[in-house]
């Protein structure tokens, strides 16, 4: 009985010394005793597996593919800066500050970011062909046959006066008509400007939409490559608009019917199915570069023909 008291004792002896021993930097007594308890437990200890997920844009960096979305990933159209400065195919107009917003981001079959339609059905879609990478942005709707399909660009800021509007197309397919183009000064899907190429009836065309019905104000046959991309371009300065097909000035128009601000967009009529890539726009102004005169051609003979080697 004296040897069994006497070995509890010096177990309390012992175990009060544990409690009471210092540790290194508080934390090593614990740290002694945390092991002693897993060993005496029978488990092993593990190191713990702490995940940090970041938000916003870095979550894509660091999270696995399963946590993020797809929609997520998508990225909205991508916007550039516009080269300012003279028209090479009217130098009477000078370009300020302006974007070009192309069409290789975002997610397939959805409208961008930037852009809400008022009729048709438009979405991103992919061409292989397609100027700058290989993203377009297509109207497929199939309408009747006097439909205006319209797509514009949101923001209260994105209403200009005078400026200058390009975009490359596109004619996929279409019976009743195909192509497209452009459309400026809009109060809405019935009252705007609308510069539009037709590759069915080989002309370029003018016009101004009022009220919802459509009058032309010039127009023009070309001969072109209908299967080809094409670059419209438009200016307005004041009452005066240009239009420019693959950099050559086509058709010049005077027209005062709508004198204020107003937005832009793309424009196809009925069935035109067509793609869009790199819509571009700036505010414009009348240059005030005086054109160089044109001075007489020097007199003398024509040099002698070399043929070439």
């Amino acid at each position: 009985m004296r040897v069994v008291l006497g070995i509890f004792a010096a177990a309390v002896l012992v175990l009060c010394q544990c409690k009471g021993a210092p540790t290194e930097q508080g934390g090593r007594g614990s740290e002694t005793n945390g092991r002693a308890g897993m060993v005496a437990e029978g488990r092993r200890a593990q190191p713990v597996q702490l995940r940090v997920m970041a938000v916003g844009a870095e979550a894509r960096r660091v999270a696995p593919r399963s946590a993020v979305p797809r929609r997520a990933a998508a990225r909205p159209a991508q916007a550039r800066p516009a080269a300012p400065g003279l028209l090479a195919w009217d130098p009477r107009v000078e370009l300020l500050s302006g974007v070009t917003v192309d069409f290789d981001s975002g997610e397939r079959g959805h409208l961008p970011a930037s852009m809400f339609s008022m009729t048709g059905r438009w979405a991103l879609a992919r061409d292989e062909s397609a100027r700058s990478g290989k993203g377009v942005l297509a109207q497929l709707a199939a309408g009747d046959d006097s439909a205006f399909n319209v797509l514009l660009l949101k923001g209260r800021g994105n209403r200009y006066r005078d400026l200058w509007l390009s975009v490359w197309l596109r004619a996929v397919r279409g019976k009743v008509d195909q192509g497209g183009g452009l459309l400026w000064r809009a109060m809405d899907e019935k009252n705007y400007y609308v510069a539009r190429y037709n590759p069915l009836e080989d002309n370029l065309r003018l016009y101004h939409v009022k009220g919802g019905r459509r009058k032309m104000l010039a127009g023009t046959t070309l001969r072109v490559d209908h299967r080809a991309w094409h670059h419209l371009e438009v200016t307005m300065v004041g009452d005066r608009i240009t239009v420019s097909l693959d950099g050559r000035k086509r058709l010049e128009k005077n027209d005062a019917t709508f004198s204020g601000a107003g937005r832009l967009g793309l424009w196809t009529k009925a069935d035109a199915r067509s793609h869009f890539d790199d819509l571009s726009f700036a505010v414009a102004r009348a240059s005030t570069a005086r054109p160089k005169a044109a001075g007489p051609k020097p007199a003398g003979r024509a040099p002698p023909h070399r043929p070439a080697p």
